[in-house]
């Protein structure tokens, strides 16, 4: 697996945090709320790549057939 199917792994989840906003409502948007985290992380995945700890375990697990 390499670094763009790892950016892109947050993206698979998109279809779960969509709904859960709109049941939601606004208040999910506020700071502090947990499906305000998870859509900016939803949202931010395909731009900003992992740690380099990350890309080297993902790398490293897969090169050795762990994954």
């Amino acid at each position: 697996m390499g670094l763009p199917a790892v950016r892109q792994r947050p993206l698979r989840h998109r279809p779960a945090v969509d709904p859960a906003l709109r049941i939601a409502g606004g208040g999910a948007f506020f700071r502090g709320n947990e499906l305000e985290r998870l859509h900016r992380d939803v949202r931010a995945g395909g731009f900003h790549p992992p740690n380099a700890n990350l890309v080297h375990a993902v790398v490293g697990k897969a090169a050795l057939g762990v994954l």
